[in-house]
């Protein structure tokens, strides 16, 4: 585990310096650098673990069930979690074939995996398997689950290696989110990863919330119901059941997951990135400013358990918060239809 931290870091401080040269400094202490990876890593592990049992179990509702007490053994769960384990393969790859990976590269990684997967990991890793390797392989063509929720609950190791830098995250996100994802499914990843590229140096959430929001087109799907979100709370800043409901009446039937639309009885409408995101964004709405204080951060983390469509989205909250404050090429015909080139994402120096 220390080789792999001293790994991030390095690699971290490698992109930082690239960018540098291109634009300037965005300075960090290294000790500060790797309490806030720790904290990144930590944030996940607790939020996935945490959220795993309410998963799937409330939708088309809020949860009001009482929510278990924490217990610092439950972190032992998250390795178990899709969420963790698929991020441990992108690392991999990543330290044997460098950051310049190329599409083929992170298929064929990702074809050797053994664990278990479902929705769009699963008929990615297929295609992979078969020949069908990225982009293609999270092309709609060949995936139906081509923008389920997949690749953005695995992004956070794109933005935890690139402090400061949602350009680079956006490439990482290009790579890795088109061998199971297309369209809204990589720009979820790439919303999650600019975040926390961006929370390195920024602790108002809203602040990184609508700077994360400059790395997807904002004409997409995914931009415009955070948005939403972020015009209910600046109407109604308290109210968060009241936010979900108006999300759920415009977007709770919206682009649903192809499992829903066979089995609706047994299957979970969660899977979908169309419209998985407003748990993550009404809890970090709803927390408020600055993560750096602790009742903040619970509140943020019940509040997105008690917002479905994804009741395990406590994750995404607490995940994105490091400790001590808690480009994309242009598109091709077969990939994502407005991956932002590098003019239209924010620059590293936007702090």
């Amino acid at each position: 585990m220390r080789r792999y931290h001293i790994m991030l870091s390095v690699t971290a401080l490698a992109l930082l310096a690239s960018s540098s040269i291109a634009q300037g400094f965005r300075q960090i202490d290294l000790d500060v650098l790797q309490d806030k990876m720790r904290g990144a890593w930590a944030g996940q592990m607790i939020g996935v673990s945490y959220g795993a049992p309410y998963e799937f179990h409330y939708q088309g509702s809020i949860m009001e069930d009482p929510i278990r007490d924490w217990e610092p053994g439950f972190v032992d769960n998250s390795i178990h979690q899709d969420d963790l384990y698929v991020e441990m393969t992108f690392l991999r790859a990543l330290e044997v074939h460098g950051l310049d990976i190329t599409y083929e590269q992170a298929g064929q990684a990702f074809a050797d995996s053994q664990y278990g997967l479902w929705h769009a990991n699963y008929y990615g890793r297929e295609n992979c398997r078969n020949g069908i390797m990225p982009p293609l392989s999270g092309d709609p063509f060949h995936n139906a689950h081509f923008d389920d929720i997949d690749y953005q609950i695995e992004a956070d190791f794109g933005g935890i290696i690139c402090p400061g830098m949602p350009l680079a995250s956006n490439r990482i996100s290009d790579v890795f989110g088109h061998v199971m994802n297309y369209g809204d499914g990589v720009y979820g990843g790439m919303w999650v990863a600019a975040m926390y590229a961006e929370a390195y140096f920024e602790s108002d959430v809203e602040t990184v919330v609508r700077r994360a929001l400059l790395a997807i087109p904002a004409e997409s799907t995914y931009a415009m119901l955070i948005q939403d979100v972020l015009d209910f709370h600046a109407k109604e800043p308290d109210d968060w059941r009241a936010c979900w409901q108006m999300l759920e009446d415009k977007w709770g039937h919206v682009d649903l997951c192809p499992r829903v639309e066979e089995r609706p009885s047994t299957s979970t409408r969660s899977s979908t990135a169309g419209t998985s995101p407003w748990a993550c964004s009404t809890g970090m709405a709803t927390g408020r400013r600055h993560w750096s204080c602790p009742p903040v951060a619970a509140k943020t983390t019940i509040v997105t358990h008690r917002t479905p469509q994804v009741c395990s989205g406590a994750s995404w909250v607490t995940k994105v918060s490091p400790r001590s404050t808690a480009g994309a090429s242009p598109a091709s015909p077969r990939r994502s239809s407005a991956i932002p080139t590098t003019a239209s994402i924010a620059s590293p120096m936007s702090a």
